[in-house]
């Protein structure tokens, strides 16, 4: 629902209030927007088309974003499963070979067969360290995985061996690398074979065959880590998969609530424009006012519309007190015709006394004059006569009368 348009006081004056309007000098003053924070002034700024293409290219930023991190995740974390994968692979590799190489450890069958042979003594000889070399460079290659994987519990073994090599090697050394095949003679050759019996049967050969023997267990440890290595790259591949289907959701989901915001921003301030502009229509009430709350192109409109009804409110006004106008000037003309037929119905009886006035003065002081003259010839009056004088108060008559006339003579001037 959109809010309802704003009401300000009536802008139009009773008939006859010729004040002029207060909101003439600038109409557009009551409908300048206000803004909450600098989000919605950034945003309301933006015109139609920029809010169109930032709601896709949110949506679409979105999208792409969520798939990108769910890609990039997966990616982190089957590295590191491969990673464990190989790691696991490379030892039991080399616990497999190590144990391999310590079994073909054996200085009877090497040195007891070819004793009496100068070219195969020297060529077992040469055989048994290289195996020594190559047994030390499986333990430092095993030593170099293992502390890169901080497996703790491998290091004390692999340190145990290294002794036993050393102490094997040098036993062996001792046995062996002092003999020239040259001149080997039978005292000789009996001594190496009972030091080499001795060798075989001794703390240290043993020891060093007892871990030969532990190392299947470790073998078997690095193969079970290989599986779950194995395993996890599995759940890796899943995780992947449910992280960008996941982030697909998700961005679907929020691109349509932003898309749902954005389309109800545009829309809302068009159908309040929309509304004032059918009330306005309807009933004509000039107090009405679109209200401003973006800068695009419906708030421009807003405030052309706001300008448009306070224009067509201050004409209304000016008709009004200009129909006031011709009314009044009509009542004036209508009053003067009036007082003129008046005039003219009193001025002709009154033109008429008037007329007559000067004869009436005339007729009266003749009449006084003859009754003055009537009075000194005849003093002695009978009693009717006298009577009826003192009843008509003859005296104030004459004096009265005149008066009356001049009286009457300065009304019809």
């Amino acid at each position: 629902m959109y809010s309802q348009p704003s009401r300000h006081p009536d802008p139009l004056p009773a008939e006859g209030d010729r004040r002029p309007h207060a909101s003439s000098a600038n109409p557009a003053t009551h409908a300048r927007p206000r803004f909450k924070g600098w989000k919605d002034r950034t945003f309301s700024s933006l015109s139609i088309a920029n809010k169109i293409i930032l709601g896709y290219g949110i949506s679409l930023g979105i999208a792409v974003l969520g798939t990108t991190t769910g890609l990039l995740v997966g990616d982190y974390y089957e590295a590191k499963a491969r990673h464990s994968q190989q790691v696991a692979h490379e030892q039991a590799q080399l616990l497999s070979q190590l144990q391999v190489t310590v079994l073909q450890l054996r200085p009877e069958r090497e040195f007891l067969p070819s004793i009496w042979e100068e070219s195969r003594f020297r060529s077992a000889r040469t055989e048994a360290f290289q195996r020594l070399n190559d047994v030390e460079n499986l333990l430092n290659q095993i030593r170099a995985s293992v502390e890169l994987e901080t497996m703790s519990s491998m290091q004390g073994f692999l340190t145990g061996f290294e002794t036993e090599v050393d102490t094997y090697r040098s036993d062996l050394e001792a046995i062996v690398g002092g003999v020239d095949p040259d001149t080997i003679d039978a005292t000789v050759a009996s001594q190496v074979e009972r030091q080499i019996t001795g060798l075989v049967d001794s703390p240290t050969y043993l020891r060093l065959f007892r871990f030969s023997t532990e190392l299947t267990e470790f073998v078997k440890q690095a193969e079970e880590e290989s599986l779950q290595a194995n395993l996890a790259l599995d759940r890796v591949g899943r995780l992947e998969t449910q992280i960008i289907l996941g982030s697909m959701a998700l961005s679907i989901a929020i691109a349509g609530l932003l898309s749902i915001y954005i389309s109800r921003t545009i829309t809302r301030p068009i159908k309040q424009v929309t509304a004032v502009a059918k009330e306005e229509t309807e009933q004509g009430d000039f107090s009405l006012r679109a209200p401003v709350t973006t800068q695009d192109e419906v708030g421009v409109l807003s405030i052309a519309l706001n300008d448009l009804i306070q224009r067509i409110a201050d004409y209304t006004r000016e008709l009004r007190e200009t129909q006031t106008h011709l009314i009044q000037s009509e009542k004036m003309s209508s009053l003067g015709q009036m007082v003129a037929g008046v005039a003219h119905e009193i001025n002709n009886p009154v033109n008429f006394i008037y007329g007559n006035l000067v004869h009436t003065r005339d007729y009266t002081e003749n009449l006084l004059r003859l009754i003055h003259l009537f009075r000194d010839y005849y003093p002695t009056l009978n009693e009717p006569l006298k009577h009826e004088i003192e009843a008509v108060d003859l005296e104030f008559i004459e004096q009265d009368l005149p008066k009356l006339l001049d009286s009457m003579k300065m009304g019809a001037d």
